[in-house]
């Protein structure tokens, strides 16, 4: 846990120019390729390498994907037909540990952006391109069942210049409605003696919301055809002077995602004593008083979360049951009752 300090500069020594990093304990790494819709998490570590987490969750344990505190919550699926592996962690509703759960833009509200890029060049240093300025030529950008249509500056409704500015690169493709948010950089390319020639290349990086974690490739589609201007035919270089299109992933997203912590094994019958030393050996946990009482054919534990004065720790809410290793003969089972105690003033 983090603890708020306050640094007040009053002399030169008390600059400081190097300051420590901190991982949460509650780490348990980042999921790679995120998307919206998966109904699991491909674990790798900080170095990209398969990282199994099975030695910190198991079954039916929650964990939060994308921020400690307001990340989406899920359950480790308890359905013994899905993978739970050192490279994949099956995901479930975080009310029924059997049901399966996908990624939401609001799991990936928090993953690293995806950055695609493509270039438009000559196939040969011997040959450039006509700037646009001088002939027109276009092309058009697909993503998934979308095209871009707004645009006339490259020939009829969606067509991009191939030199297009950044600028006009990022509105066009905005209009779209797959794409809330993105930035663009256009690179200008110089030909390679002896190979591709000069040209223009955009990096794309899907910023908005509806676009994070993993985004299907753009498609550079229409390049001088059906619509779209083409140098060539008006005695300029372009449509058959151009190197193959290729749209390549800079960038790999990646999500976050953390435990929410679980204590050991708790017996049946713990102890109030029991029960309050599991609590508190949580890193997130405050002080807990804990009561215990016989109910029906079981127990039942009132645990009472106590503030401390001028403390950073807020109390362990919510807490939630893990039944996964549970065994009875007759119908076992355990719930968790949110009990709200109100001090109200006696005075008029």
């Amino acid at each position: 846990a983090l603890e708020e300090a306050n640094f007040y500069v009053d002399n030169a020594s008390n600059i400081i120019d190097e300051l420590p990093i901190f991982i949460l304990d509650t780490s348990l790494g980042a999921a790679k390729s995120p998307a919206i819709g998966d109904i699991f998490l491909s674990t790798v570590d900080a170095s990209g390498m398969s990282q199994d987490t099975r030695g910190r969750i198991r079954r039916g344990d929650l964990i939060r994907v994308g921020h400690p505190e307001l990340g989406e919550t899920y359950r480790v699926s308890t359905d013994s037909t899905r993978d739970f592996t050192g490279r994949v962690i099956p995901l479930s509703t975080k009310d029924d540990a059997n049901a399966p759960a996908s990624l939401s833009s609001s799991s990936l509200e928090y993953s690293t952006h995806e950055v695609q890029s493509f270039y438009i060049r000559s196939s040969t240093d011997s040959v450039t391109l006509t700037p646009s300025n001088v002939l027109s030529s276009g092309f058009r950008i697909r993503s998934k069942s979308e095209i871009t249509e707004s645009t006339v500056a490259g020939g009829t409704s969606g067509c991009l210049k191939w030199d297009s500015d950044a600028s006009d690169v990022k509105i066009e493709l905005e209009t779209l409605t797959g794409i809330d948010s993105v930035e663009v950089t256009r690179e200008d390319l110089t030909a390679i003696p002896g190979g591709l020639g000069a040209g223009v290349k955009y990096y794309v990086t899907f910023t908005g919301l509806n676009v994070r974690g993993n985004v299907p490739p753009l498609q550079i589609d229409d390049v001088g055809v059906n619509g779209c201007l083409d140098a060539h035919l008006l005695g300029g270089n372009f449509g058959q002077d151009i190197a193959p299109i290729v749209v390549e992933q800079v960038e790999t997203p990646y999500v976050p995602f953390y435990e929410i912590q679980t204590t050991a094994d708790i017996p049946y019958d713990a102890s109030s004593a029991d029960m309050k030393a599991a609590l508190e050996a949580l890193s997130q946990a405050c002080k807990v008083d804990v009561s215990r009482k016989i109910d029906r054919h079981g127990y039942s534990w009132d645990i009472t979360f106590v503030e401390i004065e001028g403390s950073s720790y807020l109390p362990l809410l919510p807490i939630s049951a893990n039944g996964a290793n549970l065994h009875a003969d007759v119908d076992p089972g355990v719930s968790v009752v949110d009990v709200q105690h109100v001090q109200v003033s006696s005075a008029p």
